[in-house]
């Protein structure tokens, strides 16, 4: 009987350890919440600072994806980004140009494997999603991989996921 409490303690207390909820920020931006010209194409185009917490205890990397569902023609991503040390806690502002080390960039639906801020097609506002997964391995998979090959590596690996949106318009 004491070995099967101790081993519902030993339970209890691991679940406790992981029980705060996985999240992403923003210290200049809040969930739902308008984003400086700064971050976007009328500005300096630089990616927003982003700090995350509570990943799982098993994570080895992270994946962000930043789209926006709002374009007209189809959803729009703008920054994909994989292989983030699972000891990292975020991306400072305008880190978007030197990733840690291991993680790899893609092209985003521009064509271009760089972070493309929010730039709305028209004047109305338009929702930006920042995905954060957090994954149990690393992905096999280099710059060359289209958002599709990415998407469905990150469903075979993800442990969990977070998210964080802004809005903007012109």
């Amino acid at each position: 009987m004491r070995k099967l409490i101790s081993i519902v303690l030993v339970f209890l207390l691991v679940t406790a350890a992981d029980a705060g909820d996985f999240t992403i920020k923003s210290s200049v931006f809040s969930d739902n919440g308008m984003l400086s010209p700064l971050y976007t194409c009328d500005g300096k185009n630089i990616s927003p600072p982003l700090s995350w917490s509570n990943a799982p205890s098993n994570t080895v990397s992270f994946a962000l994806v930043m789209y926006s569902p709002d374009w007209p023609e189809e959803m729009v991503d703008k920054w994909i980004i994989f292989n983030i040390p699972g000891s990292t806690t975020g991306l400072a502002e305008g880190q978007s140009t030197s990733l840690p080390d291991g993680t790899v960039m893609i092209k985003n639906s521009f064509g271009d494997a760089i972070y493309r801020g929010p730039c709305a097609p028209d004047s109305k506002p338009h929702h930006y999603v920042f995905m954060l997964y957090a994954l149990n391995a690393n992905l096999d998979l280099d710059d060359a991989a289209e958002i599709d090959e990415v998407m469905t590596a990150i469903k075979h690996h993800e442990i969990k996921e977070t998210k964080i949106t802004v809005l903007y318009k012109h």
